[in-house]
């Protein structure tokens, strides 16, 4: 038993060190590593959310919120009436880049260059290790001038696919989100929805108590 230990032991570290050489792996960290640098003087911030939610049978339901974050991955969106099908995929509706995941549970890839909104884009795909994640994809497009994420699409395992398109806006120095396009494509629906981020209260000492409390419609 011992020697079995010793032998999963090994194997895990040179899994580790291989992934570690790899160039579009180290790649794709660098990138993700930038993406959150860009906004590391942020230790928090609550924004206004207006998103609007197009579903079947449900066209154009308006809703308001807020966003409310703090570092390390800590956020929390309050949006009430949200529509039941997309309840559970509220976190998305917060603008902000996926990029903070647990790097002993994910890997990032740079698989390649393509262009958003008529701008260069480095593509990276962060993968879930444990095949039993719920979220098991999360490709990212990230722009290499200033690091934001104008495009990203999120797997999960119930084959449901969301597709964000952000566009941001310069505050205090830090480039947030203004905008967000989103695609939900479930198993048995499809939809689309807006958000609009405004009136941004930066580092005002958030307590976290604040992410505890209970969100009507998860």
């Amino acid at each position: 038993m011992r020697t079995g230990l010793l032998l999963g032991i090994f194997l895990l570290c040179a899994m580790h060190a291989a992934l570690a050489a790899d160039p579009a792996v180290r790649k794709g960290e660098a990138l993700l590593a930038k993406v959150e640098a860009q906004t590391a003087g942020i230790k928090d911030f609550v924004a206004d959310l207006k998103a609007r939610v197009n579903l079947p049978l449900l066209p154009g339901v308006g809703l308001s919120g807020h966003v409310y974050f703090k570092q390390p991955r800590k956020v929390r969106v309050q949006l009430d009436n949200l529509p039941r099908f997309v309840q559970g995929y509220k976190q998305q509706f917060s603008g902000l880049a996926p990029t903070r995941r647990n790097k002993t549970d994910y890997t990032a890839r740079h698989i390649g260059q393509e262009s958003v909104l008529g701008r260069p884009a480095e593509v990276v795909a962060v993968t879930a290790k444990d095949p039993k994640s719920n979220l098991r994809l999360i490709t990212m497009w990230i722009d290499p001038k200033d690091f934001t994420v104008p495009r990203a699409a999120l797997k999960y395992a119930d084959q449901t696919v969301i597709t964000t398109q952000t566009k941001y806006m310069r505050i205090e120095g830090f480039l947030l989100p203004a905008s967000q396009d989103m695609q939900f494509n479930l198993p048995h629906i499809a939809g689309t929805a807006t958000a609009a981020y405004s009136n941004y209260k930066i580092n005002q000492g958030l307590a976290d108590a604040v992410f505890d409390k209970p969100q009507k419609g998860r």
